[in-house]
Formats: structure tokens, C-alpha cells, sequence
């Protein structure tokens, strides 16, 4: 099948990394991968500050190191000038789509993975973001795995012989899949 034959595409990676772009778009940093096990103080403190239970209630999940929150919660503490720089945090699978369709968004199942999601109601969870001090600005749009996330842009087009204008759809994270 050549690419020209395709007539979607679904997305799907690796839970959990941590893709910051700046205010054009353009990568700050090598992305920190899901089995990366830097934050284990980061997952401690977001932990002291809610409680198990209150972060079980928010999003259904403890914060792990291998989690998106406190990997981003590293950058700031650790690499404060490329957290200064930060417009938008993605995860991988969807850098891949933002190249693709120009749309910053991702699925429920892949953003369930990052202690930012409230898990009940399918969205950012204003409070995690009020308690990390996280611009809810930053976070991608959200949407259903089986919902259209985008559509092939001209520039996706150019990249990868796909035709402009076919469906991306969200599909989700690896676990989920």
C-alpha cells in the first residue's frame, strides 16, 4: 500500500513522556521517557502536598516517576530555563500528530497517565494544575481515542507522502491500546 492509499491514521506510543515545546512549537529538550526514574523526590513532594487519597480523587492514580506531573515538576526545579520557555507540553505519540495536523491534542487514556487528568469528568484536573503551579494553558486539547484529533496538514502532507486532509484520529496511549 503506498501512502497515498491511506485513508486515516491512528496514533498510538509510549505512555507518559514528557515533550515540551516553546511558543513556536519547536522541541526545548530531549523528551524524558516513561521508564525514566529521575523523580522520585517530585512524586514525594506532589504526594505531602495532596495526600494519597486526594490524588487517588483527582485522578484515579498515584503520582509514579515514570508520570508526566512530575517529570514537568523536574524540568522546573531543574532545568529552570527551559521551563521558563515552555508554551506547551505534549506527549510523544502527539508531538507526532502536532507534526502531522498542526492540533495540539491528546486522548483521555494516554493523558490518564500524567496525574493531571481528572479521570471522571475527562478533563485537566484545575486542581492538580492550581497545586504544581501549572499553566492550564500548556496542556494539549482533550479527546476521546475514538474521536477525529486533526487532519493531515500540507506540511504533514509534504513529510510523509499522506494526502492533506485525511482523518488523524486520537487512539491512545500503548497500555490502553
Amino acid at each position: 500500500m503506498s501512502a497515498g492509499e491511506i485513508k486515516s491514521v491512528g496514533l498510538s506510543g509510549q505512555m507518559h513522556g514528557l515533550v515540551l515545546l516553546d511558543n513556536q512549537g519547536i522541541v526545548l529538550r530531549p523528551c524524558i521517557l516513561w521508564n525514566d526514574q529521575r523523580t522520585g523526590e517530585q512524586c514525594e513532594s506532589i504526594t505531602r502536598k495532596l495526600g494519597l487519597q486526594q490524588l487517588l480523587r483527582l485522578t484515579g492514580n498515584p503520582v509514579l516517576p515514570g508520570f508526566t506531573a512530575p517529570k514537568i515538576v523536574w524540568v522546573r526545579e531543574n532545568e529552570p530555563r527551559i521551563y521558563e520557555k515552555t508554551s506547551h507540553v505534549l506527549l510523544p505519540k502527539d508531538y507526532i500528530r502536532l507534526r502531522l495536523t498542526g492540533e495540539y491534542t491528546t486522548d483521555v487514556s494516554d493523558a490518564s497517565g500524567t496525574s493531571l487528568l481528572d479521570v471522571r469528568r475527562r478533563t485537566w484536573s484545575k486542581e492538580m494544575l492550581v497545586v504544581l503551579d501549572l499553566p492550564a494553558a500548556w496542556m494539549p486539547q482533550l479527546i476521546e481515542s475514538s474521536q477525529i484529533a486533526g487532519r493531515i496538514s500540507r506540511g504533514g502532507s509534504e513529510a510523509t507522502g499522506l494526502k492533506e486532509g485525511i482523518p488523524v484520529v486520537g487512539v491512545g496511549g500503548d497500555q490502553a491500546a
